[in-house]
């Protein structure tokens, strides 16, 4: 079942902030986002999803909304919205406070991150499932939050053996649409999901088949064969293991480990961010070097760089002392790739304040 505010011209309802001040007079039924209900106040924290107000967030009567039994997604708009509300949720740690489920990790623990959409869109009302993207020859995805490169002239990016994402459906059974704020701005289809991970042919199957495929198999297909594109209930983990495909890997006890292992992703963003920073300065010198190669001498070789640079310092600036060791233990290719790439430039002394706040020795291309 979708949740919907009933209300019309001649009956508007009032959305109000959680201070209970009026933010917007509706007055035509409206799609709502509702993951969370105490069961008891009077208002309920929602998501408008269509209409004029698509995207406001507030507080409506509870008994001015319905559900109608069916748990589709009835429009685009609906969709559009919600893929953004997503984008915005949270969870709560270990201290019982409310925090932005770390997206930009998504390197880490996927199917972690699914596990808690998954639970939120169907507290909302809707039909959910997952679909999962399984090639042991390896998936990747360029991001400047990433993991470190795979090779000197490469890009950062996020890279899993397998990797899991919630769906809903719009109408009837049409699509799935995928979920996944860490590699989409919005739902979309299968194809366009498995394209941000460099993945155009796969063999699509339902679990249970896959199952059946894996017991005959007992291997999950390498870097030579399509991936495995596969479509399964909403309160599926992750894939079977290869050797045992019968043994279904979802339980309780694995989501007891949400909440960490969400944290330790958490725990990695201002690394990420400062890498993040860094690759941008990386990506917009090489730019402007390639359209104009006196740039590479400039002090200012492009029109954002001071603010890049004043930006990337306050991040690294910010760092601990174990974020610091991180930074130079988890990117070493990309780190002395900069080096690399900044030797002998006209902002090397702006790249070693950097490397310096890390402690991290320079090391040219020739030494």
């Amino acid at each position: 079942m979708g949740y919907f505010l009933w209300a019309s011209d001649t009956k508007p309802e009032v959305v109000y902030d959680v201070n209970r001040n009026p933010v917007a007079l509706v007055n035509e039924p409206v799609r709502l986002y509702r993951p969370r209900d105490d069961g008891a106040s009077a208002l309920l924290d929602v998501v408008v999803l269509t209409g004029t107000f698509a995207g406001l967030t507030g507080r409506v009567p509870r008994d001015r909304v319905l559900d109608d039994k069916n748990g589709y997604v009835k429009t685009e708009q609906e969709l559009t919205t919600l893929a953004a509300a997503m984008e915005r949720e949270m969870f709560k740690d270990t201290n019982q406070i409310w925090r932005p489920i770390p997206f930009l990790a998504a390197s880490m623990y996927c199917w972690a991150r699914a596990s808690v959409m998954a639970t939120l869109l169907k507290k909302s009302g809707y039909k959910a499932g997952k679909l999962m993207l399984i090639n042991h020859g390896g998936l990747r995805a360029d991001s400047i939050f990433g993991d470190d490169m795979l090779d000197p002239n490469g890009a950062t990016g996020f890279s899993w053996k397998w990797h899991i994402a919630p769906v809903v459906f719009l109408g009837d059974d049409n699509g799935p649409f995928v979920i996944d704020p860490s590699l989409l701005t919005t739902a979309a289809l299968a194809g366009q999901w498995t394209a941000k991970m460099n993945i155009t042919n796969v063999d699509f199957m339902l679990y249970d088949p896959m199952v059946a495929q894996l017991m005959l198999k007992k291997r999950y297909p390498g870097a030579a064969e399509p991936p495995w594109l596969v479509l399964a209930d909403d309160d599926v983990i992750e894939p079977p293991d290869e050797q045992t495909p019968q043994v279904r890997n979802g339980t309780a006890e694995n989501l007891e480990y949400v909440v960490p292992v969400l944290e330790e992703a958490r725990d990695s963003l201002p690394r990420r961010f400062a890498i993040g920073a860094l690759n941008t300065i990386r990506n917009k010198w090489l730019a402007a070097v390639g359209t104009e190669a006196d740039l590479r001498a400039s002090t200012n070789p492009y029109g954002e760089y001071r603010d890049d640079l004043a930006n990337a310092l306050q991040l690294f600036n910010q760092l601990d002392g174990q974020q610091r060791r991180a930074v130079t233990k988890k990117y070493p290719i990309l780190l002395k790739a900069v080096g690399s790439t900044f030797h002998g430039t006209g902002i090397e002394a702006d790249i070693a304040a950097l490397f310096s706040i890390l402690d991290y020795k320079w090391v040219s291309s020739d030494s």
